[in-house]
């Protein structure tokens, strides 16, 4: 599962800009958001550790930076925000829910994968 999310990532950072099925102005944001939410919580919830987030993010600095030398992409500085902002949001969903409760029912997926 998690390789997927990376895969999936990395191509629709790469690939020519699909449309998006959100529309209003800052959508592209919020899926970027989503996106790195979705892949730093299950690497959380599978490892446990917090320097996942720290690489999810760089994860989206990498991609940023290639598409800044893709004709069809642009470097976008509020993507990256948005990454991080997914990231980190997705900490907080871990800490949120595993440490107040000592088990987290957003993790059931990744800890079926232990």
């Amino acid at each position: 599962i998690g390789f997927g999310l990376v895969v999936a990532i990395s191509i629709l950072s790469l690939m020519p800009p699909p449309p998006t099925p959100l529309h209003f102005s800052f959508a592209d944001k919020v899926e970027h958001s989503a996106g790195y939410f979705a892949l730093g919580l299950y690497f959380l919830c599978l490892t446990k550790q917090t320097r996942v987030v720290f690489a999810v993010f760089l994860l989206g600095v990498g991609l940023e930076g290639i598409q800044a030398f893709l004709p069809w992409r642009t470097f976008d500085m509020w993507d990256l925000v948005a990454n991080g902002l997914g990231a980190v949001l997705s900490y907080a969903a871990y800490l949120l829910f595993w440490k107040k409760n000592g088990k987290n029912s957003l993790c059931v997926i990744a800890q079926k994968q232990d």
